[in-house]
């Protein structure tokens, strides 16, 4: 009974992996896959440049922040500055986009900015965010 049952079994037929397209082929699709993996690498991001650019700036902060009498002329311009790039290099490494590093940073300088010239009040930071919130979700919803 046994020897029946293996004397029935259909043979398979050979596949010639030659004439195959591309599926079969060794050698195409290691080729697809450096390729894609090439792609992969050359799209990647380094973050190790961006944290040093980052505590470098955060450092030319603190010492402005520190050793800058603010009675200097340009103190202020320079001070913003400083924060808003420490800002914006911290903000896109930790939201992992550009776009909205950008727009908190500026959020946040433009309200420091009117609290040094005395009109930084709940209302106005409540606007700022507003502006920025739109700001942000247009950019978002261009994007397809």
């Amino acid at each position: 009974m046994l020897n029946n049952i293996l004397r029935k079994r259909p043979k398979l037929k050979s596949i010639d992996l030659s004439r195959t397209k591309g599926k079969y082929n060794k050698g195409e699709s290691s080729r697809r896959h450096t390729e894609k993996r090439r792609e992969q690498i050359k799209r990647r991001k380094n973050f190790l440049p961006s944290i040093f650019v980052s505590v470098f700036l955060w450092s030319i902060f603190f010492y402005i922040f520190m050793f800058v009498n603010p009675e200097v002329r340009y103190s202020l311009q320079v001070f913003l500055t400083t924060l808003f790039l420490s800002l914006f290099v911290t903000l896109s490494l930790a939201f992992a986009n550009s776009r909205r590093g950008f727009v908190v940073s500026l959020g946040i300088v433009v309200f420091l900015a009117l609290r040094y010239f005395g009109i930084g009040n709940v209302m106005n930071l409540i606007l700022i965010i507003g502006i920025l919130l739109t700001i942000e979700i247009y950019f978002s919803k261009a994007q397809f």
